[in-house]
């Protein structure tokens, strides 16, 4: 009897022990369950931002290829409205 009491008393303290240590891991699991959730929606929303930061990106790409391809017309238009300036000055000094 008394080895049947050990066995039952051991079996006992063994359960008890097993469903601490599966709630043990339901906490934690629930906690990394959270943690996941969390980190899905941090990278959707770098995502977004990545995306939006690669428009804008796109849209300076464009517009600094705009001003590259042009610059030579817009030196040249702005050294002929200086020269304009400058004759327009030279006449007006004149006639004084």
């Amino acid at each position: 009897e008394d080895g049947i009491r050990d066995f039952v008393k051991k079996s006992n303290n063994e359960v008890a022990a097993l469903q601490q240590e599966i709630s043990d891991k339901s906490d934690t699991r629930a906690g990394a369950k959270t943690e996941l959730t969390q980190a899905d929606e941090d990278l959707k929303e770098t995502n977004g931002e990545l995306k939006s930061l690669s428009e804008y990106l796109a849209e300076l790409h464009g517009d600094c290829d705009f001003l590259m391809d042009n610059f030579d017309i817009r030196q040249e238009a702005r050294t002929d409205e200086i020269n304009g300036l400058k004759e327009a000055k030279a006449i007006f000094s004149g006639a004084v």
